[in-house]
This record gives structure tokens, sequence and C-alpha cells, in this order.
């Protein structure tokens, strides 16, 4: 009972603290590469290679608001490219209506400014770049806030299904009980390094394992669904570009 207790102490401490953090979950989607030469993409009259999207939504993932006298004057939150990545159009459609969320291109920066976001507050916003890394790993976050929690930046995970969950909770889940239960029966034996114990020992390491990875996954899920459905949509729909009209300010 006094275990009991203590983690429900523990549980509601960590509930009722008070704390600021700026999260960032983002997509990548390459619309155009070399491998389709007979499609071509132009920039101001300069061709382009390798088109990517970035969709990013910032937002106050903590439970106190964080306003602009928050962040450090010559260190704003951004986005920043690697050379020779280029970026060719940025858009902000959609944040919440009293933010006064915007951003601003400078050079191969983005940056983000806003006036306030309560908690659950958030911004939208997209890049059109030229992705010229061998490898995607040209965008960086940079996100300081003053007096805050470490900032948060996660790829967006779409919900998942009953299978999905199934598969990457429950069956791990299942793999690595039966293994205990084995290697426990063998641990009775007069031998218990017989290959039925040992293969029971490995079988419940390599479920708790598959779980853990499961289980993470699902918290990240279960994480992003409390995204505003406005964002989520943005995040996860691709087939729909232009959806949300613009309510921030783009600078250029």
């Amino acid at each position: 009972m006094t275990l009991v207790f203590g983690a429900l102490s523990i549980l509601f401490y960590f509930r009722a603290k008070r704390f600021k953090q700026l999260a960032i979950v983002y997509s990548t989607t390459q619309l155009q590469t070399r491998a389709h030469p007979e499609v071509e993409i132009s920039f101001r009259g300069e061709p382009v290679e390798n088109l990517s999207r970035l969709r990013v939504v910032c937002w106050n993932s903590g439970t106190e608001a964080i306003r602009s006298s928050d962040l450090p004057e010559n260190d704003l939150p951004r986005v920043t490219f690697d050379p020779p990545t280029r970026i060719l159009s940025v858009a902000a459609p959609a944040s919440s209506d009293h933010s006064r969320f915007a951003i601003k291109q400078s050079g191969t920066a983005v940056q983000i400014s806003f006036v306030y976001l309560n908690p659950g507050d958030f911004g939208l916003f997209e890049i059109l770049y030229e992705n010229l890394q061998p490898k995607d790993r040209s965008a960086r976050f940079v996100a300081p806030v003053i007096g805050a929690v470490p900032r948060r930046v996660e790829m967006f995970a779409r919900p998942l299904n009953r299978l999905e969950f199934g598969f990457l909770v429950v069956a791990p889940a299942l793999v690595a009980i039966l293994g205990a239960f084995a290697a426990y029966t063998a641990f009775g034996l007069p031998d218990w390094t017989t290959p039925k114990a040992v293969g029971g020992f490995l079988q419940a390491v390599a479920g708790l394992l598959l779980g853990g990875i499961g289980v993470r996954a699902n918290v990240s899920n279960r994480r992003h669904q409390r995204l505003p459905a406005v964002a989520q949509t943005f995040l996860g729909d691709d087939s729909r570009p232009n959806a949300l009209e613009p309510t921030a300010s783009v600078t250029t």
C-alpha cells in the first residue's frame, strides 16, 4: 500500500509541476529528385534538383505561457540549413489567433517569433528547399527559451492502428512473459544452464527490448495526438498542401 501511495504522489507531483517547453514537431517530404530528370522545376530561372518540403509545428507543450520576453533577443528560435542547401519559399498557413506568430527568412535560416504562446498554442509553417546534401540532414532546429526545460524536437508520428499497436506493444510483451515463464520453470531443474533455460532467458530479454521500443513509439504517438487537429492534418496530410488559409506573418 505504501508503494502505491508513493507512486501516486510522484505521478501527481509531475502532473502539477509548472514548466515552460517549446516543442517542435516536423515532417519532411521529398517532392522531386535527380532520379526523375524528365521532371523539370525551376526557381527564378534556375533549375532546381532534389526539391524537398519541411513542415513544422511550433507549440507550447508546457503548462506555463511562453512570452516574447522569454526568447533571447540575439538567439531567436529558428530552423537553419547547411550550405549549399537553398531555401526557395516559406509560408505560415495557420497559428493560434492571439499569438501573432511570425517567421522571417534570413539567408539559410528561418527565424520564429511570437508575442506569447499559452499552453497548447501553436504556429505552423512550411519551407520549400533544394536539398543538395548527400542525405536529408540539412535542417537543424534551435529553440532557446529562458527559464524553460530543454526543447523537444520530434518527427511527427501518425496515429497507430490496432494492428500496429498489437505488433509493437502487445506481441513483444507476450514474448517476454512466455520467455520469463520458460526461464523460471527451467531454473528449478538441477542444471539451470540447459538450452531451455538459456533460450527462455534470451527470449524474455528480446521481448523486453522490443516491447520497450514499442512503448516508446506509442508514447510519442500519444504525445502528438495532443496537437490541435489542424496541426495534425498539416503534418500528416500530403495531399492538401494549400488547405489552410494564411493567418501568420511571413517575411523574406
